[in-house]
C-alpha cells in the first residue's frame, strides 16, 4: 500500500474536530432548551414536547456516538437532522424555514463533516 495515503491529513483532522464541535453545540443547546422546559411550569407536557425530547436525546446519543466512531455517528447525525427538519417544518408557525435552519441544518452539516473526513482519514474509528 502507498504509504502516503495512510497518513492522516491536516484537512481531515480540521472536517472531524469542526463536524464534533458543531455537533456537540448544537446537542448542548438543544438540551438547555429542553431541560428549561422541563422545569419551566408556563407550558403543559404534550405529544410535541415529547417528541421534541425524543429527538433531543437521540441527537445527544448520536453526537455521543460520533465521539467514538465518527462514520456511524456522522450517519446517524444525518438522520437525527433530517428528523428535526420534518419535525421543525411541520410544528412551526410561520416560520417553518427558520425553524428548519436551525433545528436539523447544524446536525446535518456536522454529519456532512464527520463523513467528509472519514473518507479523508483512512485509519478512522469509523466503523
Amino acid at each position: 500500500m502507498n504509504r502516503e495515503r495512510e497518513a492522516p491529513t491536516e484537512s481531515g483532522r480540521w472536517l472531524r474536530r469542526a463536524g464534533l464541535g458543531l455537533s456537540s453545540v448544537a446537542a448542548l443547546f438543544w438540551l438547555l432548551i429542553g431541560i428549561a422546559g422541563a422545569f419551566s411550569e408556563g407550558e403543559p407536557w404534550t405529544i410535541e414536547s415529547s417528541l421534541l425530547a425524543g429527538h433531543v436525546l437521540a441527537a445527544a446519543l448520536a453526537t455521543a456516538i460520533a465521539w467514538r466512531r465518527h462514520r456511524v455517528g456522522g450517519v446517524l447525525l444525518a438522520m437525527v437532522g433530517v428528523a428535526f427538519c420534518i419535525f421543525g417544518y411541520v410544528t412551526a408557525g410561520q416560520n417553518k424555514w427558520l425553524a428548519v435552519a436551525v433545528s436539523g441544518l447544524p446536525f446535518l452539516a456536522a454529519a456532512a463533516l464527520l463523513l467528509a473526513a472519514s473518507r479523508r482519514l483512512p485509519g478512522d474509528r469509523g466503523v
